[in-house]
């Protein structure tokens, strides 16, 4: 069950979201390690594969939240992110262009 929200100020409340999704994802996948644990070593893969999947996927999550986080809260950094990704764009699209008229 989620944690009710009661103030848009609660720092602790807005953000216990992630790993309560995280944890929820290991918590979905349990049962099937505990399906194939008639054969013991099924079970050990599974929930090895469990773990290392909820690592990857909380990895990418939280990296991804610092990353928007430092762009947000840095009015400079935000304007050269912008500025790249055009640029980087732009430069696609003469290397697409290129490759297909030649």
């Amino acid at each position: 069950m989620p944690k009710e929200r009661t103030s848009s100020l609660d720092l602790e409340t807005e953000t216990s979201w992630f790993p309560d999704d995280v944890g929820g994802l290991a918590l979905a996948l349990e049962p099937i390690s505990v399906i194939l644990d008639f054969l013991p070593f099924l079970g050990s893969i599974t929930r090895g594969i469990t773990t290392a999947s909820t690592f990857i996927i909380a990895l990418v999550m939280s990296s991804v939240t610092i990353l928007v986080s430092i762009l947000l809260h840095n009015l400079l950094l935000l304007a050269i992110a912008i500025l790249v990704a055009f640029g980087l764009r732009i430069v696609l699209r003469k290397i697409n262009y290129s490759t297909i008229n030649s």
